[in-house]
């Protein structure tokens, strides 16, 4: 076992065009049959701009791993993501929780959702010790890097990118009728930048309207009854929901739920912000070099501190070994005085 042994499959906003991301979602279940078949540990992080599976074991196993993942797909996904390995799969990690690798550089919403990725791979018995470790240490990085660099100073995150591409297209929004579709964590922060530039008329819609309701009483904002007809109605509609079925509309609405609900000659997804992401990127260009820097000197950090990770559980596991072996032998040291008549206290 060594550093070796940690990989990756990455599709994400870089690799893959976001409109079809859908169609590269991994299951949990299908992960859960590939871990019992191939005795590998698995970590899997989905947003609405990246799938990322990692794994812990031999190349062998990752190369049967990636194969059966394809064939669950039916083929798709032959040749289409990235593969890191070793150093490269760590460094990656270590770069998305940075927010080096974010679509909207710097954005702290990646944090939350790899914590709440490592949750959900636990919960399913995919994570073992040392994807837990790598995981831990990562999300520790991703803090690290933000306290030492400006690389999230400012407005970041894709609710950013949202928000400021409704107002290159219809200036400002003080004035608007604006719908927030979702009560989520991606729905309160673009209720939170809306409430902060200045929107006056913003309205809340969600399945369950006692959520949606609770959600926009605390900016002075009222809920809809949940139909997503009513789209017609504003002058710009935010999405951020999971939703079975596509809505076609011809309504200015910045779709941000992954995979999109609606369809129209006005829709706007993650992909169709990338050059507002480039832009912020530009921006931030010296801050990135900073954070990369940062990265490479916490992986080589990282590759000291997984040395001795191994080696104590190795320790540990003879000691353990030892241990059992010591009772052992007591236990039979015991029985062989009985038999001479010999009474000895267990505790001797």
């Amino acid at each position: 076992m060594s550093l070796d042994d940690f990989h990756a499959l990455v599709f994400s906003y870089k690799n893959v065009d976001l409109k079809n991301l859908e169609s590269y979602y991994i299951k949990y279940d299908a992960l859960k049959f590939v871990k019992d078949l191939l005795d590998i540990e698995l970590f899997l992080l989905q947003t609405c701009n990246r799938i990322e599976l990692y794994a812990y074991g031999g190349t062998e196993q990752f190369r049967s791993l990636v194969r059966v993942i394809n064939d669950f797909h039916r083929g798709k996904l032959e040749g289409k993501g990235t593969e890191l390995h070793g150093r490269d799969a760590v460094r990656h990690l270590f770069e998305v929780t940075s927010g080096i690798d974010s679509l909207a550089v710097g954005e702290y919403e990646i944090l939350r959702q790899t914590k709440e990725a490592l949750d959900h791979s636990k919960k399913a018995g995919l994570v073992g010790q040392n994807l837990e470790f790598l995981v831990t240490e990562a999300l520790k990085a991703g803090r690290k890097v933000r306290l030492s660099t400006e690389i999230s100073k400012g407005k970041v995150g894709t609710y950013v990118l949202a928000v400021e591409k409704a107002k290159q297209i219809l200036g400002d929004l003080s004035s608007k009728r604006v719908l927030v579709i979702g009560a989520g964590e991606i729905a309160r922060r673009l209720l939170t930048i809306l409430h902060n530039e200045g929107a006056r008329e913003v309205y809340v819609m969600n399945r369950t309207f006692e959520k949606g309701e609770d959600l926009a009483m605390k900016f002075g904002y009222r809920a809809i009854p949940f139909d997503l007809k009513a789209a017609k109605d504003f002058d710009v509609v935010f999405s951020a929901i999971n939703y079975p079925e596509k809505v076609s509309t011809e309504s200015l609405v910045i779709d941000l739920s992954m995979p999109t609900v609606f369809s129209g000659p006005r829709v706007i997804t993650l992909d169709d912000l990338r050059d507002l992401a480039k832009e912020n990127e530009k921006m931030k260009e010296k801050e990135v070099e900073k954070a990369r820097e940062l990265v490479e000197a916490l992986v080589s950090e990282f590759e000291s501190k997984f040395e001795k990770f191994l080696a104590s559980r190795t320790i540990g596991s003879l000691m353990g070994r030892v241990e059992e072996v010591r009772a052992h032998e007591v236990k039979r040291a015991l029985n062989e005085l009985k038999k001479l008549g010999v009474n000895v206290s267990p505790e001797v």
